[in-house]
């Protein structure tokens, strides 16, 4: 997996076949930062966590969570508590389409968010 996060997401995705990107504006926290890793998916009620909270205990060390509700959002839908709980279940980053409360992106870990 570090191996693809070196190559970047252009170069695995030619590499593919051209098969499985997701097209969307990305917004990077950490700067030049990349990551490559499973995909440990979760479905949210809109505006409403209660799943990240039931992911956590599943997560599986080096899993990006990918956090999904029916419309993005300016309210945060995870913050400080939440990114810390997945950093320690071993989540090697996360996805949304929402917006993040939250400061703990400085650790150095990866952490991404987008917006629609």
């Amino acid at each position: 997996m570090a191996r693809l996060a070196e190559l970047g997401t252009a170069t695995v995705y030619e590499a593919s076949g051209r098969q499985g990107l997701i097209d969307l504006a990305l917004i990077q926290v950490v700067a030049k930062s990349r990551v490559a890793g499973k995909a440990r998916t979760v479905l949210c009620g809109q505006g409403d966590n209660t799943m990240v909270h039931a992911c956590i205990g599943h997560i599986q060390p080096g899993e990006i969570v990918v956090l999904a509700q029916p419309e993005s959002q300016a309210s945060a839908l995870i913050g400080d508590m939440l990114v810390t709980q997945m950093m320690v279940a071993g989540a090697a980053g996360v996805l949304l389409n929402g917006s993040v409360d939250t400061r703990s992106h400085e650790s150095g870990h990866i952490w991404y968010t987008l917006h629609r």
